[in-house]
């Protein structure tokens, strides 16, 4: 009967289908790795079985190792835990199917039963030995990881309710907190820990006397995370999305995306309520192409002057079409810019009078370029954000 049990493709088969149901981390486990996991737990066990009693101390190591492999890999302890008892309890039930059918007494049913328990045990001890060591000695690392996979899954809207709840008592969080989501890109990985840092503080400094609770891990190629209080300022793009429930963050995770995408290299803190509209320009590739095309070719053709002109299309649209503000901010004089739109709608052959030529500008313009669109200012901004990044 115990022959039939290590051979047998119906019970690899059964244990997969049963781990994916009982542990959902399982779920996204590969069959190979779930099948080499059960043949591993029966290559244990069968033995055990055979000889009729507890195993040695020497067979218990593999425990050790087992353990150690899957925490090594990020698993969780206590998915670990639950994946033994899991197969386990499926071979107590694969014998209690099959021994009438080989003649098998009731009691020795029982007693492989026990040894079954009590192999359960004895891994159990071992298991738990090795991860109070491995915790003892690799905690940041191992908290790291399980950091990380819990944010990210709540990002991405993919954790199951249970692990949303375990994951609130692991790291302190309230489950009924509302919270923003933070995104910032282009990261490198070695000012990540800096910058994470520097924006935790500012964070809690932004709550004042509240309590503010802050997570951001490595995604998306930079920065990802929520807050209970988003900073007040940044030195580089950073986006947050609108409150949500932690069990509802995807949605604020796609918005801080689009943010994100909207300001491209604009330092800052921004949000729905700073971007508005200007959250949908960057998904409209048709549209930006055609105004590419009729409005900034043009000026591209002329060179510097073209870059100029539209330092000064800039500056007039971000003061309200003020000639004066707008000459200040740059600074050239008032006739200067005025001769520059002049020298715009002449290469364009469209009139600044008209709304249209307003509302398409005001479209295009503010997500393909900064603020100060001239190069010795735009080169400015990017020496600030590497400051920001390195300091």
């Amino acid at each position: 009967m115990l022959d039939d049990l290590v051979s047998s493709e119906s019970f690899l088969r059964g244990s997969a289908h049963r781990l994916r149901a009982e542990v959902p981390a399982y779920r996204s486990v590969s069959d190979e790795s779930i099948t080499a996991c059960v043949e591993r737990i029966l290559r244990f066990a069968a033995p055990v079985l055979i000889r009729g009693s507890e195993p040695p101390s020497g067979e218990i190591v593999g425990a050790d190792h087992a353990t150690l492999e899957k925490l090594l890999q990020g698993a969780d302890f206590h998915d670990v835990m639950a994946g033994f008892r899991s197969v386990i309890t499926g071979i107590q039930h694969w014998i209690a199917d099959r021994a009438p059918a080989h003649g098998v007494a009731v009691g020795t049913v029982l007693e492989l039963s026990q040894l079954l328990w009590g192999l359960s045990d004895s891994f159990s001890n071992q298991a738990t030995e090795t991860y109070r060591r491995y915790v003892t000695l690799g905690q940041p690392k191992l908290e790291q990881q399980r950091r990380r996979r819990w944010v990210t899954g709540l990002l991405a809207g993919s954790l199951p309710v249970h692990d949303i709840w375990l994951g609130c008592a692991e790291f302190h969080i309230d489950h009924d907190a509302l919270v923003h989501v933070i995104c910032v890109a282009a990261v490198p990985q070695y000012a990540l820990e800096g910058i994470a840092t520097r924006l935790i503080d500012d964070c809690t400094a932004n709550a004042g006397a509240s309590e503010s609770v802050t997570m951001l891990v490595p995604g998306a190629g930079g920065l990802i995370g929520f807050t209970t209080s988003p900073p007040g300022s940044s030195r580089m793009p950073v986006a947050v999305g609108p409150p949500r429930p932690l069990s509802s963050l995807n949605s604020s995770y796609v918005i801080a995306r689009d943010i994100l995408a909207a300001v491209g290299s604009t330092a800052g803190v921004h949000s729905l309520e700073s971007v508005s509209w200007r959250v949908a320009v960057p998904a409209q590739y048709a549209l930006n192409a055609f105004l590419d095309r009729r409005y900034l070719v043009p000026l591209r053709e002329h060179g510097a002057f073209g870059e100029l002109i539209i330092e000064a299309l800039q500056a007039w649209l971000n003061h309200d079409r003020n000639a004066a503000r707008a000459a200040a901010s740059i600074p050239v004089h008032r006739n200067t810019l005025r001769y520059r739109l002049s020298r715009f709608e002449e290469l364009t052959e469209c009139s600044l009078d008209e709304t249209e030529t307003i509302i398409e500008l005001t479209w295009y313009l503010p997500p393909h370029r900064p603020f100060e669109a001239n190069n010795r200012r735009r080169r400015s901004l990017l020496d600030e954000s590497a400051t920001a990044l390195t300091a």
